[in-house]
């Protein structure tokens, strides 16, 4: 949808319609789905109270969680041009790619494990440091094959009118692991109910990707994928900090987990 309609000029708008009828789909679809087991809305004072204090935090966090996602792209148009933001933005979902994949099977593997131990401290920063190890093996080979062969990857996949998106794929391919580790942090926080602290961190990363991106714009592309990727490694250790007190885990042994044996 969003290629026939930058053809027909509608710029920049023909992603926020392609993402906007791609969020319908999917919800058209889920509904269908889960038809048979959808009742009519209605409103409970008591379900609300029960689950107004965690329910909060986490809208929260989604909230900012989905402005940080687009917020970047939102400053490259405005401040760079239309046709930066094309680069900006192939450059950046070329690399979501692998990065959402691991995430998403990170969180499936590792989000039940810290739910099972989360009244156990022991057991829970043991799982904490298998899910920064299954991070670290599947992210860093795949960070760096992507960094050294990046040209060739926009070559064949984008083709040779992209190659302005290498630099940008490079950079964003050095924080891959960041990407990821930062859903381990996020599965640490959600398995153990700490859902004000999730939103906390929700907000103060994207406050760190709008304000990089602000100031770095005037620099170009490469400077705003630049600062991003700073944005994002900080948001990382940052939350790991948060999740390391939550958890007992030691700054020793989250440094350790990291080094091959």
């Amino acid at each position: 949808l969003a290629i026939p309609l930058a053809y027909l000029g509608f710029s920049y708008w023909a992603l926020v319609v392609a993402y906007m009828a791609e969020a319908l789909i999917l919800a058209s679809i889920y509904s269908f789905i889960a038809r048979d087991y959808l009742v009519r809305p209605s409103f409970d004072m008591q379900s609300y109270r029960d689950i107004r204090r965690q329910s909060l935090g986490y809208s929260l966090a989604g909230i900012s969680t989905f402005t940080a996602k687009y917020i970047d792209n939102v400053i490259v148009a405005r401040l760079i041009g239309t046709a930066e933001l094309g680069i900006y933005s192939r450059a950046y979902y070329l690399v979501a790619m692998p990065a959402n994949l691991f995430g998403n099977l990170n969180k499936s593997v590792v989000f039940p494990l810290l739910s099972k131990v989360h009244h156990d401290k022991a057991r829970l920063c043991s799982a904490q440091l298998k899910g920064y190890a299954l991070t670290a093996a599947l992210a860093l080979p795949t960070s760096a094959f992507l960094c050294c062969f990046a040209k060739e990857i926009v070559l064949t996949i984008l083709g040779q009118k992209w190659t302005d998106a290498v630099v940008p794929i490079i950079i964003f391919s050095a924080v891959i692991y960041f990407r990821v580790g930062y859903r381990v942090c996020g599965a640490v926080t959600l398995a153990t109910g700490q859902s004000y602290r999730t939103a906390s961190m929700q907000i103060i990363y994207m406050a760190l990707v709008a304000s990089f991106a602000f100031f770095s714009a005037p620099y170009g592309v490469n400077a705003v994928a630049f600062s991003v990727s700073g944005a994002i490694a900080t948001s990382f250790f940052l939350y790991a900090a948060m999740t390391c007190r939550i958890t007992g885990l030691s700054a020793l042994d989250f440094a350790l987990v990291h080094v091959p044996p």
